[in-house]
This record gives structure tokens, sequence and C-alpha cells, in this order.
């Protein structure tokens, strides 16, 4: 089968009104990206800080294998894996429209859901197959309200999501989401626009989409986690630790929403925070750190724990970042360890660039996000690690009945070092958040064990008891290394 070149286009509206960045035409041995001139000549941000800083009008991806894709395009689309609701859902939607992509090789159904689908995602980025459809996806009007609302939406999309959702149902669920942009991560989530009620609570309520609607101070565009039997109680505990970085009065943290209540007799847990990429319903170009390390050494970064946590920070500061952006990052690897993270690696730490008088200039990290414990689910999926970057010269696994290690108070005031972090002000932010946190580990304890019986059968529950175990182990190796 001879092979024929495909063509796609790039545009954004994070300057306001939509404007085309780029022209993509995917070879057979390359993917080829042309900056727009006139994007240029706007300095509008194109796919990667890297690129804008170098100023380069084209950027060229050979094709290795069946990645054809640079990270900053793959976020558009959803994980891969077939179980995913938004995979599952954009390829029903496919093959409704007649652009089935079965038996097809993977870089072509990589491409085939990329213009499809891929728009509307976190970042600023959206891809189409031609100017065309750009302007006509610009210029559409937001839903008159039509389809699932509210706890409906929630309920039958959780029923999707472990595939129990009535045939009927389903339909008006496709019909409601549309191609949902992809959103990687072990819990099912969904990108919308939600509304709180006037005691600040939000009890579940669904606004639309925000496409084409302009700015409605009464949207709140969300990102919304749905809670599933495979992780009981995960929410909570993302919720709680949301709270414990809002006490430690260091970190950027977005509103966040824990709703816990029942549709049809059945309960549901879900998660809103608050979308940082938004300005005034403008997107806001968001790159995480695994997307500007592969783009600058992509035979290094292939995945998102390559590289380590003193590399970010050497990033960071290669990159000019100011000293109190590195001290943050540092404090958030800190925060991790306290609270039983083991998931921080370069996909959940994100550079924001924002919008100043003199256009897209400013870069810093991004608010927090995804700072759940996952410790807590010890034994599963990688859940062992006490980092999932190295730091300190190599640490970062233990198996379970491991112990924390004696010297990681040592361990952590090196990797602060490496970043130009003084002993003592390493020090200091260590011990600032050890007394922040010094009640963490009961109060998560206390959400694990509410979770009902029925909830937590014994091949899903939560390791409650090795995960506090943790928790005391790092606090009692912090605290004799102070000493």
């Amino acid at each position: 089968m001879s092979w024929k070149d495909r063509l796609a286009v790039i545009w954004t509206r994070a300057a306001g009104e939509p404007a085309k960045l780029a022209d993509m035409v995917l070879t057979e041995t390359e993917l080829r990206i042309t900056f727009d001139d006139s994007a240029r000549k706007l300095k509008l941000p194109g796919l990667s800080m890297l690129h804008d800083m170098s100023g380069d009008s084209i950027m060229v991806y050979p094709r290795n294998g069946s990645r054809v894709l640079p990270p900053q395009l793959r976020a558009l689309l959803p994980p891969d894996s077939s179980p995913n609701p938004q995979r599952r859902i954009l390829l029903d939607l496919m093959v409704a429209c007649g652009r089935s992509i079965a038996g097809l090789p993977t870089e072509l159904q990589q491409w085939e859901m990329l213009v499809f689908a891929g728009r509307g995602a976190v970042g600023h980025i959206d891809v189409f197959e031609n100017d065309l459809d750009a302007q006509k996806y610009y210029t559409q009007q937001t839903g008159t309200g039509a389809g699932l609302r509210d706890l409906k939406l929630w309920g039958a999309f959780k029923r999707y999501v472990s595939q129990s959702l009535a045939s009927v149902e389903e339909d008006l669920l496709k019909e409601t989401l549309g191609p949902t942009p992809g959103v990687a991560g072990f819990v099912p989530k969904m990108l919308c626009s939600i509304s709180i009620e006037e005691d600040g609570s939000w009890q579940g309520k669904t606004m639309g989409s925000p496409i084409g609607s302009g700015f409605d101070q009464n949207k709140i565009p969300a990102l919304v986690k749905i809670e599933q039997s495979t992780y009981p109680g995960l929410l909570e505990l993302e919720s709680l630790a949301y709270e414990y970085h809002r006490r430690a009065e260091i970190f950027e943290v977005p509103r966040t929403w824990l709703l816990k209540t029942s549709v049809n007799s059945e309960p549901l847990v879900a998660l809103a925070a608050e979308r940082f990429d938004r300005d005034r319903g403008s997107p806001l170009p968001l790159e995480s750190l695994y997307s500007v390390l592969h783009t600058a050494n992509p035979t290094t970064y292939l995945c998102n724990t390559d590289g380590s946590i003193e590399k970010i920070g050497e990033v960071l500061n290669k990159l000019r970042f100011p000293y109190a952006e590195v001290e943050r990052f540092y404090a958030q690897f800190v925060m991790s360890i306290l609270t039983g993270n083991g998931d921080l690696h370069t996909d959940n730490v994100a550079i924001l660039t924002d919008v100043n008088k003199s256009g897209f200039e400013r870069y810093r990290l991004s608010p927090l996000f995804d700072p759940a414990p996952m410790r807590a689910y010890r034994g599963r999926n990688s859940h062992n690690v006490l980092s999932a970057l190295p730091f300190g010269g190599g640490v970062r696994e233990f198996t379970t009945g491991s112990t924390t290690p004696e010297n990681l108070f040592d361990l952590m005031i090196s990797a602060g070092k490496s970043m130009g972090i003084k002993h003592g002000r390493a020090r200091s932010i260590i011990m600032n958040l050890h007394e922040v946190t010094s009640d963490f580990g009961e109060k998560a304890v206390e959400i694990l064990r509410a979770i009902p019986q029925e909830g937590r059968p014994n091949f899903l529950a939560p390791d409650i008891d090795g995960f506090y175990l943790t928790i005391t182990e790092v606090r009692g190796a912090i605290k004799r290394g102070v000493l």
C-alpha cells in the first residue's frame, strides 16, 4: 500500500480571537510543522516554550515506530487504554461519522483521532483537519441545555465507565459530551463548565460547553474526576491533600469542590478543580515538564518518570525562572513525600504562560494539580514508590515491607542544594511542611476507615495500615535528621 501524506492545521484562541498557528504534514518519515508567518509576527505562543524561545519557524519530529506525535499533541488524545471512557466515546463517535480507525496502524489511529477531536483540551492548542473546520468550530454556539445535565450526567458517566449504562442512556451521554478531549491519569475525568451555589458548594450542576459562548462569570471551567471502585476513597484523600497544601500558604492552589451524594440510589463521589489554563474564557498555554524535557532531548526523556527531582530544578534554573519558583517546586516535592503522594512525575509539574501587556512572556510554574496520596494503594500499579522521580542520587522505589531510608532528611537537603537552595532554607521549608502536615496521616486514615466495607473488597481495598506506617516512617526519618 502506497503512502499518502496527511495534512492538518493548528489554531489557538490564546489571544482572545481565533488565530491560525501552523500547518502540519505527516509524511512516511516525519511530522513537519510550519508555523504561520502572521502568528509569528503577533508572537502567539506555539507548541512549546522552547520553540518560542528559539524562534524556529519549522519543527520536524522524526517518526519513531508508533510514536509519531510530539508530547504537546499526544496530550490532546485520550489515554491509550481501551477501557478509558473518553477513548471509548471518541471511537464510537468516529464510527458513527463514518471514520472508523479499526485496522489502521497505531500511528494513523493517533492522527485520525487528533484531527477529529484534538481541541478544547488542557492548554491552548487546537487541531483541525483544515482551516474551514477550525472556523466552523469557533463560531458554534453553546447547546440549548438538551441532553444530560447535573447529577444525571455524572451518574451516567460513572455507569458508562463501569460499562453498566443502558444503551439508550449511552447514546444520550455521547450526544451530550461529544468528542471529549484527552486528560491522562488513573481516574476517569471530564472537562466541562460547572456552577456553584450561593454558599460556595458544588451540587453537581453543569453549564455546558464554553466554546463559542464567550466569557460568562457564572461558568467555572473545571476538571471533574469521578471516583471508581478501583480506588475507593481516593478523591476524598486528594481533596484532603489540596486542603493541606492550602494550609502551607506557599503554594498556588486552585479552588476545589468535593461532592458526595447518590444518583439512583448509587453512591457518587466527584472532585471538581477549577481550571487554571483559562483566563476569562481564553485558553492559556500550559506545558508539562515532560514535554519540555522531551522536546529538548527526545532520545533521553521517553516517559514521564525519566529524569529526576534535581533535573527539574536544573531546568527551571536554566530557563531563568525566579528563585521563588524553584523554591516552590522544591516545597511541592517535600510535600509529596510528607503526604504519601509518590506520583510527582514530570507530567504532574507544568509551566503556565500568562498574558501581560507585552504578550505571552511570563513563564511560571502552574498552580498545584493531582496531589493525590497514591501510596494509600500500595501493592499495585507502582504505588509503592516514595517518589515517582529519583532524588538524592537515585532514591525512588521500595518494595512492599521496605522501610523509609534513615537518611531521608539528608537526601532531601541534597536535592535542594542541587537546585541552589541553601541548607538553612531547605531545612526551614522541610520543617515548616513537617509541622503543617502533623495530623495529615490521622485525617487520611479516618477517611479510609470510613469507606463502607462493601465499597472496598480485599483486592481493591486501600492499604490503610501500610499507608499510615509510610507516613509515620517518613515523619520520623525527617525528625531524626533534624536532631
